[in-house]
């Protein structure tokens, strides 16, 4: 027969353990349901000048229009130098003294498919 001070001493390995394991089950869960939730994007035409996916109009920031030139001219195997010159044609001012430059994107892709019509 075990001593009384041993059973007691496991006895209270139970209290602590049970915590942790209901712990380490939510993580797990959080962890998936995480997974689970994930943002999917899709796919992207480099080939055309995009909007950002929360706009509410049809022009693009000067500077996010200006991050896509790149790629743009590469899918259309065009140089950049002349993707930029038209991207500047389509370019609208400022609004007011703080406001800043914008793109036309619906009517710089329809002149890149005029001027360089895809294959």
């Amino acid at each position: 027969m075990a001593p009384i001070g041993v059973i007691m001493m496991r006895e209270r390995k139970w209290p602590v353990l049970v915590p942790l394991l209901g712990l380490l089950a939510f993580i797990v869960l959080a962890i998936g349901l995480a997974d689970r939730q994930s943002l999917r994007t899709t796919p992207v035409d480099l080939r055309y000048f995009h909007l950002r996916p929360d706009s509410s109009d049809a022009y693009a920031d000067i500077g996010y229009a200006s991050m896509q030139v790149k790629s743009v001219a590469a899918s259309r195997h065009i140089p950049v130098p002349e993707v930029r010159n038209l991207m500047d044609a389509f370019t609208i001012g400022r609004d007011g003294m703080i406001g800043r430059q914008r793109v036309d994107v619906p009517g710089l892709n329809a002149a890149l498919d005029e001027r360089w019509r895809m294959q």
